[in-house]
């Protein structure tokens, strides 16, 4: 019996395709949890699937459906997942899939962090409504603004916020 699928997830399932052969298998769906993150991490997310479960918990995305307990995805969750992670720029370092879209910033960051570097030694003494009044001074210089969302990048990770 063939299940009549939905025009969006026809086309997401396409999109996906390519995915698939990364990892050398067949499309399998409804896919697991850990599938997720193989193929998240397959093209260059940063993911696993405490990430993958991370991501419903935190409101990323709408919960895939469950059956027994468990997750299971459709492409189209699997593409609204990929999406929210493209959001927050969740990129494994050094990827050439996503490399280009780094801001010189990201770049130096990504270099220091490979040393065992800092790229902002003094975040500590700064707090938010500081950060956010520097970043609104600076909005007319793209930039600035880049420097200045990686700060506030930063103080948040290292905060444990995101």
């Amino acid at each position: 019996m063939q299940i009549e699928l939905s025009e969006a997830e026809q086309l997401n399932r396409e999109q996906l395709a390519g995915w698939w052969d990364l990892l050398g298998r067949d499309p399998e769906y409804p896919a697991s949890t850990s599938t997720v993150a193989e193929l998240l991490s397959a093209v260059d997310y940063v993911a696993d699937p405490d990430v993958v479960i991370r991501a419903i918990s935190e409101g990323w995305l709408p919960p895939p459906p469950k059956a027994a307990g468990r997750h299971y995805w459709r492409a189209s969750d699997i593409v609204q997942l990929a999406t929210a992670m493209e959001s927050r720029r969740a990129w494994k370092p050094f990827s050439k899939i996503h490399g280009h879209k780094l801001t010189q910033i990201e770049r130096l960051h990504q270099v220091l962090e490979h040393r065992g570097q800092e790229t902002f030694n003094d975040l500590a003494q700064f707090d938010y409504e500081g950060l956010l009044g520097m970043l609104h001074s600076v909005a007319s210089d793209a930039g600035a603004v880049q420097i200045m969302t990686e700060a506030l990048r930063q103080k948040l990770r290292s905060e444990g916020i995101i």
